[in-house]
């Protein structure tokens, strides 16, 4: 009996001792982990910001026992000035004990929770807190494959001199290691602003924020970010309350080596002011074959003008001289801004407007000076649009309610006719049923209105004919 009891002890004496030094190893595999993610993402930063190569999130200490381990972290806004302090507790795997004592039992390689540390970067956020509460906090697990599980949760916000009350959240996080793609996705319940002052309210239900983001290498990225809004409205008391239904904004981007493409779309969903019906509005947009380091120079310099005397003000022969340094490469891979498609969609009709630029790379003898350089730059301009009558002839009676609505829609029939027949006989668009069409384009030196090309004179002529009737 006393032999079986030995036994039975030193397997369990066996058992512990493995369990200890597989706690250790997956620990020091965590570390291991660690420190290859902060690498990562400092790789990201400096492709995403064109840093020098100086690392902007730092492991500032990391201590490892055989359990658990204690880390914090910093990163460091360069733009602000600003140090943002984290602290990081994790407990190792095969079962870490923050899952044991949730009940929850699946063999990981670790588990974690980090913190702010109320450091520069968050005092701001700290003090909006109340004493001892944290303005958010990261719970998550760490798979054997590197895969990550996490959920952030955001402290309420509420501002009583401002009238802000922004309801807490809970967003998931995941990693996933093979693909290298990073996941956030949550929703705020609701956001308001109450400014007693002058009774000006915003209340939105429902924002959700949505993340992909894989990063490949340096040099090779996609992100896309959502944001979206199930129900806003906004209230002054001058107008009638401004409502949309289902707006949202999203975002791609895509880096191959040093080119960035990348398309925004706003939709407005369906609008309403006051009882009218203002119909679905979307904007896209869209930039591609752009130089990204060109880009993040030009950005530089115009926020360091900004700074400094303000973008309205003249510029000095050393900054003209820097702005034209950077105009050669920006164009040197034919990059293209385009509003793809601005729609204004209604139960009585829809229009449309198209635009777009193309630049070409700048020639050997380009001009000095930027204004000149910026002009040889251009391959072609273009502007497209479609304007139905019916629609805005729609949203006149829609925002007329009153007694003499059809009164008013006549009025603006007649109207819309008669700038549409100016206009038509100018040469600026062409009527088409209950349609008013625009197509210009410049290309090569060349300008053309609705497919006809235009001398210097009749271009001077047609410009004179617009002006006197904006001004009429």
């Amino acid at each position: 009996m006393r032999q079986r009891f030995e036994y039975g002890l030193l397997v369990l004496l066996l058992i512990a001792l493995a369990y200890v030094a597989a706690s250790w190893y997956l620990g020091l595999r965590t570390q291991d982990m660690v420190q290859q993610w902060v690498s990562q993402a400092n790789q990201q930063l400096q492709a995403d910001t064109h840093a020098p190569q100086t690392d902007l999130l730092t492991i500032n200490t990391y201590e490892r026992g055989i359990f658990s381990s204690q880390a914090t972290y910093s990163y460091v806004n360069r733009a602000h000035d600003l140090e943002f302090v984290f602290a990081g507790q994790t407990f190792h795997g095969p079962w870490p004990w923050s899952q044991v004592t949730a009940g929850k039992f699946k063999p990981l390689l670790a588990s974690t929770k980090v913190v702010p540390v109320d450091s520069a970067g968050w005092s701001d956020w700290f003090k909006l807190q109340e004493q001892g509460q944290l303005p958010w906090q990261l719970a998550a697990t760490v798979d054997f494959n590197g895969d990550v599980d996490g959920v952030l949760g955001v402290a309420p916000v509420r501002l009583q001199r401002q009238g802000l009350n922004l309801a807490g959240a809970e967003l998931k996080i995941g990693y996933l290691a093979h693909q290298r793609q990073t996941l956030l996705a949550g929703v705020w319940p609701n956001i308001s602003v109450k400014q007693a002052a002058d009774g000006f309210e915003l209340a939105i239900k429902n924002a959700s924020i949505e993340f992909a983001g894989t990063y490949a290498d340096a040099s090779s990225l996609s992100m896309h970010y959502r944001l979206g809004l199930e129900h806003v409205k906004i209230i002054t008391p001058q107008a009638p309350e401004l409502s949309l239904q289902g707006a949202a904004i999203n975002f791609d981007s895509a880096r191959s080596g040093a080119l960035l493409d990348s398309r925004l779309r706003y939709d407005f969903g369906q609008a309403k002011m006051g009882a009218a019906a203002l119909g679905h509005l979307q904007v896209q947009a869209s930039a591609s074959q752009f130089d990204v380091n060109a880009l993040q120079d030009l950005s530089l310099l115009l926020a360091e003008l900004g700074q400094q005397q303000g973008l309205d003000k003249p510029i000095s022969p050393q900054e003209t001289a820097a702005l034209r340094a950077i105009m050669g490469p920006l164009f040197a891979t034919s990059p293209r801004l385009a509003i793809d498609a601005v729609t204004w969609q209604t139960s009585a009709g829809t229009s449309e407007l198209k635009a777009a630029a193309q630049f070409k790379p700048l020639p050997d003898a380009a001009a000095v000076d930027p204004a000149g350089a910026l002009q040889q730059a251009i391959a072609k301009l273009s502007l497209d649009f479609s304007i139905s009558k019916p629609m805005v002839l729609g949203l006149v009676a829609n925002l007329n309610q009153s007694a003499n609505a059809q009164q008013a829609q006549a009025l603006a029939s007649m109207l819309f006719d008669s700038v549409a027949a100016q206009y038509q006989r100018a040469g600026l668009l062409r009527i088409d049923g209950e349609r008013l069409l625009g197509q210009y384009q410049y290309q090569d030196g060349q300008l053309s209105i609705n497919g006809k090309a235009l001398t210097a004179q009749e271009l001077a002529a047609l410009l004179a004919t617009a002006a006197g009737m904006v001004n009429n």
